[in-house]
């Protein structure tokens, strides 16, 4: 359905802005994703708003929290 379209698109910008392949995305790949969207945001900022995702305190955004992040509901399983 529609759905398994939308989710499927999410994955593919994930892995897009995970550019070393880990699962997971660093403050630089977060950076760089922030400067190619053309995000009109402090470095500072972006950093804040990485933080705030980071909700491990990982140093990472792990799928779950990139979820979050785009404010898509993430089911407790």
């Amino acid at each position: 359905g529609p759905g398994s379209q939308s989710a499927r698109k999410v994955k593919e910008v994930f892995a897009e802005i995970d550019r070393n392949g880990n699962s997971r995305i660093d403050q630089k790949e977060f950076r760089e994703a922030m400067s190619r969207l053309r995000v009109n945001l402090s470095t500072t900022d972006i950093d804040l708003i990485f933080q705030r995702y980071d909700s491990d305190r990982s140093g990472e955004i792990d799928y779950k929290e990139f979820l979050q992040l785009l404010g898509i509901e993430v089911s407790r399983r």
